[in-house]
């Protein structure tokens, strides 16, 4: 028998909260589900291309983190091993070394990893694309540039007195510019580039970013030899991943189809029996993700809010924040309280007048995401 779902507990929390003052208990808002719908779309994509089937979604706020191969290898156990898997990607990036880790889980469950592109694939999502032999990418379909940002204690401030995020772009422009100008000479001593750039940006950090280029260089060109024979040579996959690092204006530069394939990457366009159901797909993922807040009172809401997902024929594991947030009446900030975010499995039910089973899954899991805003800090 499953476990009870700790959100429940949390939700009758909050109803009691808010009974204590309201003698009408409030309703709580539910996120949508979609699952038979998103199940529907899933079967059409494994007739039409004869393949098993996973979607990997993250929401705009999502990324790509270090628990997610774990929940890979919950559902390719029930995949079980294949010729062939499509994988279709939706995120805005997170962690390339987690990248590397869920192409390598994916790669022992089938001998060919088709990726299929339908919206944004940036980041830390393209580094998993490059361990595809085949990228099928639709028309609103695109990759990014790999390159790093590093947010960390010892950088700059902003003007919320909390370290900015620098990107290794960032660093390369501002220290050609400092070369061109030339050395600053100051009492008759001569001051280098890194010397007048340590004055605003703290060596350290800037150390690590060159330590995190050579990691993500590193790890894109282990996702190309996955599959190497889709290329040239060494050459070829050296220079995509440099590329890829070091050659675009800007970390979100959309590459599409046509300059995928220059690069030399093995791109094809997706076929169009696929373009319009998958788009479906993503509205259906888009709308799951919205967050459900119920508000009790000034000072008080919940949320219960779909996340990062992974979904297959049969099976939907997607983690699911669920948590009240109180106004503190002294520091006049917001706290979490009743925190029983987790990761979930939504099944079909058996049970008739039932359209799915959703029960916790017991896994450990990182700090997922935040994908609300925090409401501003009160001043009184």
């Amino acid at each position: 028998m499953p476990d009870e779902d700790p959100t429940q507990q949390s939700i009758l929390t909050a109803q009691a909260k808010s009974s204590s003052s309201n003698p009408k208990p409030t309703k709580i808002n539910e996120p949508s589900v979609h699952f038979t719908e998103t199940q529907s779309i899933l079967t059409q994509l494994e007739t039409i291309l004869s393949t098993k089937v996973l979607c990997y979604y993250t929401p705009p706020g999502g990324n790509i983190n270090q628990t997610h191969p774990d929940i890979f290898l919950e559902q390719l156990r029930r995949i079980e091993t294949q010729d062939a898997i499509s994988l279709v990607i939706v995120s805005n990036g997170g962690d390339s070394s987690a990248s590397l880790r869920i192409a390598t889980v994916v790669r022992e469950y089938c001998k060919k990893i088709n990726v299929i592109i339908p919206s944004r694939c940036a980041s830390a999502a393209t580094v998993l694309a490059l361990s595809a032999d085949k990228i099928f990418m639709c028309p609103t379909g695109y990759l990014t540039a790999i390159d790093t940002s590093l947010n960390h204690d010892l950088n700059p401030k902003g003007p919320d007195n909390k370290p900015v995020s620098i990107s290794v772009d960032q660093i390369k422009r501002i220290l050609r510019m400092l070369n061109e100008e030339g050395p600053a000479i100051t009492d008759s001593n001569k001051e280098g580039a890194y010397r007048t750039l340590f004055k605003y940006i703290h060596p350290i950090p800037i150390g690590e970013i060159d330590r995190i280029t050579s990691r993500t260089i590193l790890i894109a060109t282990k996702m190309m030899n996955m599959h190497a024979s889709s290329f040239p040579d060494q050459e070829k996959i050296k220079w995509i991943a440099e590329h890829l690092y070091n050659d675009y204006p800007e970390h979100g530069f959309p590459i599409l189809y046509q300059e995928a394939k220059e690069i030399g990457l093995p791109v094809e366009k997706a076929d169009k029996s696929i373009i319009t159901i998958l788009r479906d797909l993503i509205n259906y993922y888009d709308a799951i993700t919205l967050p459900a807040t119920t508000h009790f009172s000034e000072n008080h809401y919940y949320l219960n809010c779909y996340t990062n997902l992974i979904e297959s024929v049969g099976l939907r594991t997607v983690f699911r924040l669920s948590y009240d947030k109180v106004l503190n009446s002294t520091t006049r900030k917001w706290q979490k309280e009743n925190d029983s975010s987790r990761w979930l499995n939504i099944t079909s039910s058996k049970n008739q007048g039932k359209s799915e089973d959703i029960n916790p899954l017991d896994i450990a899991s990182y700090n997922e995401i935040k994908i609300v805003p925090e409401p501003p800090t009160v001043i009184s």
